[in-house]
């Protein structure tokens, strides 16, 4: 027996429906925008009393919607947010599962690492099939997604410290030019007279200088060569003599993908780890100078934690010097521009709701310091060379640095000769109160009429800015070798003098060296002042050299100015001694008196390692007082 509905019937009943349906959809909230995602949303069950619903109405199940609006199984052409920034369109699977009020999708290993997540941070999960898909919480601590089927938006929160985040400035190496094929030469000359007013070496002179930077760029190589004239005339011995160097004539190129550079020909080592030396060989080494400028340098890593979606500020000395925002869940900071030798640093995290945590981070710096994670190497191969000594025997030499954390980098470096071997082991600390680095150097060098000597060499270094006074005080090292240890330079000096037959048992090489920096800013533009001392001593020579140095420079409206005084003092064991004691005054302004100029700073990294020419054009003049005569000096 069938049953016949009128029409009226029909959509009295239908209207109930819809109307029960649309008070259900008024009644619960939509899904939370996530414009101010916090945390994972806790969605509290909503209880509806069916008894308003009419008619068939009341047999709709109205469970699914005591979670806000269902999502229901199905394939979605949505747009994706990854921490408030649009990622792209993407078809998503949300598929029903157990023990669920509403649909789930999953998220595989490869989709994360697309989404920017570090692969570190993934492959810690071991319990975690790469080729499976799983939710993202199980991935990643703290990370949640929420879906507005309304908008079909996807919004993914992952904390900051599980991204990948590429420093300010980075540009990468796929899209940087090598530049245009381009010859440049620039040069840097002076010119002096000496008025010689003591009457017993009444002897006037003339001095003249010039540098020159010369290179080729060609293809992805470039050729540099730099070398020296100069140019000397006493009238009153009728003597005139001139002199051309060549320092270093090389061949270089980028490699990016390593951060370093190759050099083939006549160059110098870096000097960062053992003293610099001049060779004719190859070089391969990382060149700082293809990271961002925020990287240059070193700055502490700064980690914390987000309770919401935040502003985070680091200020010093009340300046702010960076701001970021982070998603809820831990952070990292690492690209942190350098702000000279140190001095504390502010961090506020500024949460959505207005609460603010603060904390401080130390920041204090020595030249070894790298930042957590970056890394410094070299290796050359070459044979050696040196104006002052004929032999040239062929050495190598590596070096590596790497940076372990905020407080801690640690280098080393190895030298090998022939009849030289050298290895040296150092650390560089950063404390509350100041930077420390140290190192020790093991030397075994033998020689032809000495025998085989072994010694050893230490160094320390200490660095401290007091930011209440802004006064930088660097003790730039205390150098303390034993008799027997030998640099490689004074092992192959000796080895050349005893193959000539020189006595070589006189020979004087350095015991210790204390220098000290003292640098005290001034405020409201009125210049710095700097004191410099240095004291050295030696094996096998009664002699000690002290040098004092204190001065003043300032500029203003493009013109450098400075006074300095200088005193040298060689005492020779305990009754001789020599003392020099000189003033000088100096004044520096451009020529061109451009109102601005573009820093090579401001230039993308490969153009500042492959620039084809600079120009500029420089006055310097300086007056030099001596007891007993007088220099004048035009740049």
């Amino acid at each position: 027996m069938s049953t016949y509905s009128s029409p009226s019937h029909f959509f009295r009943r239908h209207i109930r429906f819809y109307f029960a349906s649309g008070m259900i959809t008024f009644a619960i909230p939509l899904t939370v925008q996530a414009e101010n995602i916090t945390s994972a949303p806790v969605v509290t069950a909503a209880d509806f009393d069916s008894s308003f619903l009419i008619g068939d109405a009341q047999k709709v199940d109205i469970s699914t919607f005591r979670y806000g609006n269902p999502i229901l199984a199905g394939e979605y052409n949505v747009d994706i947010y990854v921490n408030n920034t649009w990622f792209g369109k993407r078809r998503v699977q949300f598929k029903n599962s157990e023990n669920k009020s509403k649909a789930q999708t999953c998220f595989t290993e490869t989709q994360l690492l697309e989404y920017g997540v570090k692969k570190q941070v993934l492959t810690l999960q071991n319990n975690l099939s790469s080729t499976g898909c799983y939710h993202i919480e199980q991935w990643i601590e703290a990370a949640f997604y929420e879906f507005d089927s309304s908008r079909l938006r996807l919004d993914i929160s992952i904390p900051q410290i599980a991204l990948q985040k590429n420093a300010q400035g980075y540009i990468d190496p796929s899209v940087w030019n090598r530049g245009i094929n381009a010859g440049f030469l620039s040069y840097s000359g002076s010119a002096y007279k000496i008025f010689n007013r003591d009457s017993n070496h009444n002897k006037d002179s003339t001095n003249a200088f010039l540098s020159l930077n010369t290179g080729i760029n060609l293809a992805s190589w470039q050729l540099r060569h730099n070398g020296q004239w100069q140019w000397l005339s006493q009238p009153a011995d009728g003597q005139a003599r001139s002199d051309y160097q060549a320092n270093s004539t090389y061949l270089q190129r980028a490699f990016p993908n390593y951060r370093g550079m190759v050099t083939i020909g006549d160059s110098f080592t870096d000097g960062e780890v053992f003293d610099s030396l001049a060779y004719r060989g190859v070089d391969f080494s990382s060149d700082d100078r293809m990271l961002p400028n925020s990287m240059l340098g070193y700055a502490p890593q700064i980690r914390g934690n987000a309770k919401t979606n935040a502003k985070v500020e680091i200020r010093q000395q009340g300046q702010l010097l960076y701001q970021t925002t982070v998603a809820a869940g831990s952070f990292e900071i690492n690209d942190l521009y350098p702000t000279g030798f140190g001095g504390e640093l502010e961090v506020s995290v500024i949460e959505a709701n207005g609460e603010i945590q603060r904390f401080t981070v130390p920041y204090s710096s020595v030249v070894q310091m790298l930042r957590p994670g970056l890394n410094r190497y070299s290796a050359t191969l070459g044979q050696f060379r040196d104006h002052h000594i004929d032999a040239t025997p062929w050495f190598g030499q590596i070096k590596y640095q790497h940076g372990i954390n905020n407080y801690l980098t640690g280098y080393t470096g190895l030298q090998v000769a022939e009849n030289y071997a050298a290895i040296l082991l150092g650390s560089a600390i950063a404390t509350p109160i100041g930077s420390i680095a140290f190192d020790v150097t093991q030397s075994n060098a033998d020689f032809e009429h000495q025998g085989s000597k072994s010694g050893q060499s230490f160094k320390l270094s200490y660095s401290k800015l007091f930011s209440p006074t802004n006064t930088n005080l660097t003790l730039a090292a205390y150098r303390y070798s034993t008799e027997d240890f030998y640099r490689f330079r004074d092992a192959v000096w000796i080895q050349d003098l005893e193959s000539k037959g020189i006595d070589t048992h006189a020979h004087g090489k350095q015991r210790s060296e204390f220098q000290i920096t003292l640098d005290q800013g001034l405020s409201q533009n009125w210049g710095n002042i700097y004191v410099v001392g240095s004291w050295l001593d030696y094996w096998n020579r009664n002699e000690t050299l002290q040098q004092y140095q204190i001065g003043y420079t300032n500029n203003y409206r493009g013109l450098t100015y400075g006074l300095s005084a200088n005193k040298r003092q060689v005492q020779y064991g305990s009754t001789h001694s020599s003392n020099d004691t000189e003033y000088m005054m100096s004044l520096s302004f451009p020529l061109d008196f451009k109102t601005q100029s573009m820093s090579t700073q401001q230039l993308p990294s490969i153009a500042r390692i492959l620039a084809s020419a600079v120009w500029s054009m420089t006055a310097l003049a300086t007056v030099l007082l001596l007891p007993d005569k007088i220099i004048l000096n035009h740049h």
